[in-house]
């Protein structure tokens, strides 16, 4: 059984078990709350834009998220302080990712914004090409 608010927002759900799990939204559409069944939270936090700035696991984690200013993420930093670094293309499309350890994965992007190259940390390259839809045909 689910109850969903007039602007089709899921509120609860309730499985077969009788377990209910709600969810609180802002007056901006963003979920800010996962009550679980066994009474433990998950919590977001957003910036102005909307994007999410800090998510909280039942257990009382927080994962923070950085973004630019065109709102493309950044920085992941989690629970013990590590941090995920992102760049992005032009078209917003992520280019690297260089992990806590400073291991980097490359990404060259087509004129869509979708990969047509992956080079691994240790550098290895995977090729892609695409059909008329976007999608691989080989890697």
């Amino acid at each position: 059984h689910s109850t969903w608010t007039r602007d089709d927002r899921l509120l609860s759900r309730t499985n077969a078990l009788g377990h209910t799990t709600t969810l609180e939204w802002d007056e901006h559409d963003n979920l800010i709350a996962v009550l679980h069944p066994d009474g433990s939270t998950s919590r977001s936090t957003y910036n102005d834009l909307h994007l999410a700035t800090a998510s909280t696991t039942p257990d009382g984690t927080t994962t923070h998220l950085g973004y630019d200013d065109r709102g493309n993420l950044t920085t992941v930093t989690g629970p013990d302080g590590a941090v995920t670094h992102l760049t992005h293309d032009p078209t917003g499309a992520v280019n690297s990712v260089t992990d806590p350890t400073g291991a980097v994965q490359r990404s060259l992007n087509d004129a869509a914004g979708l990969p047509s190259q992956l080079t691994d940390p240790l550098g290895a390259t995977t090729h892609f090409t695409r059909d008329a839809f976007g999608r691989p045909l080989t890697a």
